[in-house]
């Protein structure tokens, strides 16, 4: 089954189609993913992009109640510049291209338990430790990256003016 990468689809499943994938992953040299067959290409970019849009709270507001995706957007502003609400911003495509080729190799919706320390005593020593925050699911700091302008309270910051 072909991806469908419609802006504002109602049936769209991924932000990066395979072409744009095979032109950014052979541009950093990521020869596995020219290696892999397309079929399993198309399966890895529709994992990353339920990945995205599960995992991620973002700025602003669907332009549509039928997209099938959380993207495209309205009232994104980025550096005093509202993103335009008919396409997708680059970092997402970005963002949704590495978290294909992670997957290639890494499960991106593995189960797993929180495991943490609660609390620690050495001696007449002891700290207590928060839960982790993410649930105990993997972080890509790649990704955090490309998106910190695209999600609420990521890279946000506000101009202070003193009267």
């Amino acid at each position: 089954m072909a991806l469908d990468t419609t802006i504002g689809g109602a049936a769209s499943d991924s932000y990066a189609s395979l072409a744009e994938a095979a032109t950014y992953h052979a541009s950093r040299g990521n020869t596995t993913w020219d290696a892999t067959d397309s079929e399993i290409q198309e399966q890895k970019l529709r994992a990353a992009t339920a990945h995205l849009d599960s995992r991620y709270e973002w700025r602003g507001y669907r332009v549509a109640g039928t997209q099938a995706l959380d993207w495209p957007r309205s009232g994104v502003v980025v550096d005093g510049y509202t993103l335009d609400s008919a396409s997708l911003p680059v970092a997402l495509k970005r963002a949704c291209m590495e978290l294909a080729f992670k997957a290639l190799t890494v499960d991106l919706f593995a189960d797993s338990d929180a495991q943490y320390v609660e609390s620690v005593t050495v001696g007449p020593i002891s700290r207590k430790l928060s839960a982790p925050r993410n649930g105990g699911q993997r972080r890509f700091a790649v990704v955090d990256s490309l998106l910190r302008d695209l999600v609420r309270g990521g890279g946000a910051s506000v101009e202070l003016i003193r009267a």
